[in-house]
């Protein structure tokens, strides 16, 4: 995962670079402040038409998108030195859970994540090349939000001029590409940057989770009336990783993981209906970028939300498991009590749990069945 993430980083190093550099083979990350000229954009030209039909639509669909990642764009300017606190600490404590696999005789293997690192590849594939070709295509038949405020202004500065007709719409045009370039670079990267370094959080948490629950439930085959030998490197482990999680929750998920749900879903339930209802009335290039953000989105749903609600269930798996196998008044078992499951901060609607993911495919289904309904 740390060369999809490097491969991530790299990605916008000549349009809008990060003040991060990836050391694959050593798994960490690096914060190397930016200079004054390190952004480069790239502007493109296509025909002129005019679909004013879908304007709206796209202005409401593409209104909940920015809303869903503000948290993460707010970190990638301003708290960049985050990352570094936040995924340096991963490689140590996958250590420390190999090193307990190894030294205990376990036979289950690390797990492999080989889907979710081609979804991570796809989206970036995704964001540099398609996304950019349609939005651009948006703006020059016109059918993009800045099309009309932008037009007006610059026919209003050039009224009292001699210039040609067609020079208004040559300088809107590039106005409007340049900013939504600019736009769109932004927040693509603060889109990749959530889906991959979540992924990468909660993939880690879970693998040595896993670890604990796989020891825990070899010893418990061997004990039957005795108590268990609690071994006090496992208590380290899950305290360090608690700690870790805990730092993780309090300066980033607690406040960019509830937009993301609300916004997110919205977003989808808006994709969904465009994906079905615009199929007729809109160009094809144009119609394609309702289902490939959808279809982003929709990653999110079906990845991280699973993979974060693992967290918690398997914290609280080992946590129980543990403290069965323990004898009551033991100290041991005191210690276990006063250890609590750990998972993904949802500000103060709690943690991340195999329940949200009901609650989405509800939320979608039955707010994209009303709007297909009602419009």
């Amino acid at each position: 995962m740390w060369a999809v993430f490097k491969t991530f980083v790299d990605q916008f190093r000549n349009r809008s670079p990060l003040p991060l550099f990836v050391w694959v083979d050593r798994e960490e990350v690096s914060y190397i402040p930016l200079s004054k000229k390190q952004n480069t954009f790239v502007h493109f030209s296509f025909s002129d038409q005019d679909l004013k039909i879908i304007r709206i639509y796209l202005l409401v669909f593409f209104m909940f998108l920015p809303l869903s990642f503000a948290s993460m764009a707010f970190v990638l300017t301003r708290r960049s030195t985050l990352f570094t606190q936040i995924m340096n600490p991963i490689k140590g404590l996958k250590k420390f859970g190999n090193d307990i696999r190894i030294t205990s005789w376990l036979k289950e293997t690390p797990p492999d994540y080989r889907i979710l690192k081609l979804a991570m590849r796809f989206q970036i594939w995704l964001s540099n090349y398609p996304l950019y070709v349609i939005v651009l295509t948006a703006v020059f038949i016109n059918v993009d939000p800045l099309e009309f405020p932008v037009t007006r202004v610059v026919v209003f500065m050039l009224s009292s001029s001699t210039s040609s007709p067609i020079e208004p719409t040559l300088i809107s045009l590039l106005i409007r590409s340049t900013l939504i370039i600019i736009f769109l670079t932004d927040l693509l990267k603060a889109v990749n940057a959530f889906f991959i370094v979540g992924l990468m959080v909660v993939c880690s948490a879970s693998e040595v989770l896993q670890v604990l629950t796989s020891l825990n439930s070899r010893i418990a085959q061997r004990v039957v009336w005795s108590g268990r030998n609690l071994q006090e490197r496992e208590v380290k482990l899950y305290r360090e990783l608690l700690i870790w999680m805990g730092f993780t929750n309090q300066n980033f998920c607690r406040f960019a993981v509830p937009p993301l749900i609300f916004f997110g879903v919205s977003f989808l339930i808006f994709g969904i209906y465009g994906s079905i209802r615009m199929r007729d009335q809109m160009q094809v290039v144009i119609y394609l970028l309702v289902p490939i953000a959808s279809f982003l989105a929709f990653l999110f749903v079906v990845l991280l939300i699973p993979e974060a609600a693992k967290v918690f269930e398997r914290s609280n798996l080992y946590l129980v498991m543990t403290r069965r196998s323990l004898r009551r008044g033991t100290l041991e078992e005191k210690v276990f009590r006063s250890l609590r499951p750990m998972g993904i901060q949802v500000a103060s609607f709690g943690l991340v749990k195999n329940d949200l993911m009901k609650i989405v495919i509800r939320v979608l289904t039955e707010n994209t069945c009303n709007l297909l309904i009602t419009f």
